[in-house]
């Protein structure tokens, strides 16, 4: 009785997974998956995933940033606090104002002095948007 029912739950779940992928992947309607749509649709999910790793790597790397470079639980950095944060990676002292002048440059992007979780996560974002776009070309 108890695999007659898993059985029935599973076909319930194929059947239900199926009808989901012809209503996405179908883009005429007329019940037929064509290689291209498969292909666009495949590339749409993909597309999907990768948003979806990228969000979950720039919110991971923000919160790392700022717990480790800002003071008091701040929501921004200033350039002072971007050094220290540099110096204690044991970098000289020209190759840390050569990193917070570059990293400000790209990442303050209203050019106030400090870097705020937003605009770090803009920054990460762009980044990471980046490397993905990079590694496309790569493979393709």
């Amino acid at each position: 009785q108890l695999k007659k029912e898993m059985e029935a739950k599973i076909e319930e779940e194929v059947k239900a997974e199926t009808q989901e992928f012809f209503e996405a992947a179908d883009q005429v309607g007329d019940g037929v998956v064509t290689k291209e749509e498969f292909i666009e649709y495949k590339e749409e999910q993909l597309k999907k995933e990768m948003e979806v790793k990228i969000e979950e790597q720039v919110q991971a790397e923000t919160q790392e940033f700022f717990e480790a470079a800002a003071t008091d639980g701040q929501t921004y950095v200033s350039r002072e606090e971007f050094m220290e944060y540099k110096r204690s990676e044991g970098i000289s002292e020209q190759e840390v104002q050569a990193a917070t002048e570059a990293f400000f440059a790209v990442a303050d992007k209203d050019g106030d002095g400090v870097v705020t979780t937003e605009e770090f996560a803009q920054y990460k974002e762009e980044e990471a948007r980046e490397a993905a776009e990079a590694k496309i070309q790569e493979e393709a």
